[in-house]
């Protein structure tokens, strides 16, 4: 059964709404019209914007201007509307990794087209949504190049192994790290700091695997400062993850300029910890 985003006033203006059961269509109202969206695709329109992986969870849906709601794909969303009408979907994601947080992802462009709807019929339709053209992508690293934007911190203090594997059984590259009772500890950086602009959104886009958690986090290349920011679970296969930096830049303020980190510390009860990443985005 499809499940329906209720929201407040309130709820709205955050652009993060709870979901809740389904919609009862009032029996007095008008037979309505029905839109369905089976996935939102994405298009990347240049070869700056790295890879077309995308982790699109939720369909937000606006005709002639109007909120109709926010809905986990795959839909069927009941319309009070007949004739031909502006549709616009807009893509959502679950922030953080959390089903609690869902958010229109500020950074894809929504798709918009007009759509005939008929009383009592279903319309089926197939949104592609594309990048902002003015997103600055200040650090991308998909591994096929290796080792060109990412520093593995190898050392007394954070042994660690990164190296090259197939991706999902495809012919591109991706990071690895295995630790063991000897390498217990991992720690890599993007090898850039960047000047962070944080009135605006920021983002970090990562495909990942793994069989025990990992922590993302920031550094303050000022005062070298760590800030653990996100805990990520373990997924034995290839999942992708939208992770809001906001909160971590205002945790440790004074900076010029920050990395980003990935650290991982073997757990005990896991005899051969590894974990897979790629398609690493920093967007602003």
């Amino acid at each position: 059964m499809n499940h329906v985003l209720r929201f407040s006033l309130a709820a709205a203006l955050l652009g993060i709404l709870p979901f809740s059961g389904c919609r009862i269509i009032d029996p007095a109202e008008d037979i309505p019209s029905y839109i369905r969206i089976s996935d939102i695709g994405l298009t990347i329109t240049n070869t700056t914007q790295g890879s077309a992986s995308e982790n699109i969870t939720d369909a937000w849906i606006y005709v002639d201007g109007e909120l109709i709601g926010a809905f986990e794909l795959p839909c069927t969303v009941p319309v009070l509307s007949d004739g031909t009408h502006e549709v616009l979907i807009k893509a959502g994601i679950r922030q953080n990794g959390l089903e609690s947080t869902r958010a229109i992802y500020p950074f894809y462009r929504g798709w918009e087209d007009e759509v005939t709807f008929s009383r009592g019929q279903i319309v089926n339709v197939a949104p592609v949504v594309t990048y902002f053209p003015a997103i600055n992508f200040l650090w991308n690293c998909n591994f096929d190049d290796p080792g060109v934007n990412i520093d593995d911190q190898t050392g007394a203090t954070w042994p660690g192994l990164l190296r090259d594997t197939s991706f999902g059984g495809m012919e591109l590259d991706c990071g690895y790290v295995q630790l063991d009772a000897d390498t217990n500890l991992f720690y890599c950086q993007s090898s850039e700091d960047f000047v962070i602009d944080n009135g605006y959104e920021l983002y970090l886009e990562l495909n990942y695997k793994c069989n025990q958690p990992f922590v993302v986090g920031i550094k303050n290349a000022t005062n070298q400062e760590t800030i653990p920011w996100i805990q990520v679970m373990p997924e034995s296969n290839w999942n992708k993850i939208y992770i809001r930096l906001n909160d971590a830049i205002t945790a440790s303020p004074g900076g010029s300029s920050y990395h980003v980190y990935i650290a991982m510390k073997k757990d005990t009860d896991i005899a051969v910890p590894e974990l897979y990443i790629d398609n690493i985005k920093l967007l602003n």
